[in-house]
């Protein structure tokens, strides 16, 4: 029996023949419209491309030098085999080239488990884009049931199989798509990135040794979805023949950082800055003005350098809370204005400079401490001594001129003996002529003895050598004659003087005079007087 159906093989609607042989599929007789895949981003391999030209520009065996390199640059693995050998397509026209790629769109690789319609049989592929190259495959299991329906069906970890993945979108599910079952067989969709480790992987070796080695019975590897693989013996338990379709191919737009503040920033297609690695800016300089300080003081100054704009605060800590006004926290270089600080309580105060950016949270700089020790406000004692010099702020310094500091009393004094010499810084000296020291003062000397002659009432201190008695120079009492006795007695009172004179014959008289005022003895000189001139009498 034989007729017209719409293929669905490459996913596109057309008019195919179709022979139906035992209930498999032959090939040989279809017409078929050329469906290259697409191409991206690879300049030297234009905007389409079959699969068969990428394998044989992989494998050197067609293309320019640009197209081989092409190739290679997207390819990472690349495995064709039959019976265990590897092949190498040099031309679609004949042998293998022919049976692998024998729809007229070259587009399609053909594995058989047996001599299908000519094909050799036992046939494996293994592909696996390169890092920054994706592929887009359609696989087409001529069996209706293999990726869907049976038991023994490839599945992920999960339990999902490929037609469940194909509904699904989250994480790399959105990469499977386009389940469809047709009358000849299931197909799926599957996009393949380097940069994920992707790869397919199908075998249609019999078994017996016609096995090939290094590519799995059927596997498709999609991160973020699983690995979807069968029984070792599948899928040739299950049907003839499997078709893989390249539908495009495109060099990844390169992704990664863009911001220029980030350390790796580069020139990427898509910006991903999820990919950013942040520095936060570093504290070069941070200085106090003054290390200690009392309470009223002049503030001391804080200022500080940062290496670059690479933040978004910038906290001044004090003993761990931020002090910083508001208007400083962005200043990356405070220059001699920086911030004032006057603490009010004695203690010692720490300070210390904290850097954050909101691109790197994690990444927190500090400045070195610094200490500032305040103590208490300086207090100044004024001086109430009228007789000492003070300074600025009114405490005393050195006594004045003509007075000198007491030990005792802590004042600037004088010596205030007006009996007393004094030297050249006011202290006491020797008594004045007249005075001698008693009770620490110098005080009057002279004879205090009472009734003496030359008694002194304002003296203090007693000077015997100054006293004098009225009859301490004779005893005469006025008689005359003799012997040359005293020369008459001593004074009468009242302030008399008796003198005593030879008369012509040599006889003594007496006369009383008014004595004159002397600061001498008057009495003995008198006296003196007498007794020579009666002496001299008694002589004549």
């Amino acid at each position: 029996m034989s007729g017209f159906t719409v293929g669905d093989i490459f996913g596109k609607n057309f008019l195919s023949a179709e022979t139906i042989i035992g209930g498999r599929r032959a090939f040989g007789s279809e017409n078929k419209q050329t469906f290259n895949a697409s191409v991206s981003n690879i300049s030297s391999l234009g905007t389409s491309i079959t699969l068969a030209d990428l394998i044989m520009y992989y494998q050197g065996q067609a293309g320019t030098t640009a197209q081989q390199d092409a190739a290679k640059a997207a390819i990472a693995g690349l495995k064709v085999k039959q019976n265990n050998s590897n092949i190498s397509i040099s031309t679609l026209t004949s042998g293998t080239g022919k049976n692998l790629f024998r729809y007229s769109s070259n587009d399609s690789i053909v594995l058989d488990k047996k001599n299908t319609n000519g094909a050799s049989g036992d046939q494996a592929f293994h592909i696996k884009p390169a890092p920054g190259y994706s592929m887009k495959f359609r696989i087409k299991a001529f069996d209706q049931t293999y990726l869907s329906g049976r038991g023994d069906r490839p599945k992920n970890t999960a339990g999902k199989d490929l037609a469940d993945a194909s509904s699904m979108t989250n994480g790399g599910y959105a990469n499977i798509s386009g389940y469809n079952k047709g009358s000849n067989g299931e197909t799926i969709e599957v996009i393949l990135n380097g940069d994920d480790g992707d790869y397919i992987s199908v075998d249609m070796g019999e078994g017996g040794g016609k096995n090939n080695s290094g590519i799995a019975a059927f596997k498709v590897v999609v991160k973020g979805a699983g690995t979807f693989e069968g029984k070792p013996s599948q899928p040739r338990d299950y049907m003839n023949t499997v078709a893989i379709t390249l539908r495009s191919l495109s060099k990844n737009q390169s992704k990664g950082c863009k911001d220029s503040d980030a350390d790796n920033s580069g020139n990427y297609d898509v910006a991903d800055n999820t990919q950013c690695a942040y520095t936060t800016a570093s504290v070069t300089s941070f200085n106090i003005s003054k290390t200690s300080m009392k309470v009223g003081d002049p503030a001391a100054k804080i200022t500080w350098n940062l290496s670059n704009g690479h933040f978004s605060e910038i906290q001044l800590l004090q003993n761990g809370t931020n002090i910083m006004p508001s208007d400083k926290k962005n200043v990356q270089n405070s220059g001699s204005a920086g911030v004032s600080v006057q603490p009010t309580t004695v203690a010692d105060y720490k300070y210390k400079l904290k850097v954050i950016w909101d691109k790197a949270p994690s990444d927190i700089n500090y400045s070195s401490e610094k200490t500032l020790n305040v103590q208490a406000a300086q207090s100044y004692v004024q001086c109430t001594d009228p007789n000492r010099n003070k300074d600025a702020n009114g405490e005393g310094g050195p006594c004045k001129s003509g007075y000198y500091l007491d030990t005792a009393s802590g004042l600037c004094t004088q010596c205030d003996d007006p009996n007393r010499e004094k030297d050249s810084s006011g202290r006491c000296g020797s008594c004045k002529s007249g005075y001698a020291l008693k009770d620490g003062l110098c005080q009057k000397t002279g004879c205090t003895t009472e009734g003496n002659y030359n008694y002194d009432g304002t003296a203090v201190i007693h000077d015997e050598s100054m006293c004098y008695d009225e009859d301490s120079d004779g005893t005469g009492g006025g008689q005359t004659g003799g012997t040359g006795g005293t020369g008459g007695t001593g004074g009468t009172g009242g302030g008399e003087l008796i003198e005593v004179l030879p008369d012509e014959n040599g006889d003594a008289i007496s006369s009383q005079v008014e004595p004159e005022p002397s600061k001498f003895p008057v009495v003995p000189v008198v006296g003196a007087v007498a007794l020579i001139g009666v002496l001299l009498l008694r002589r004549g």
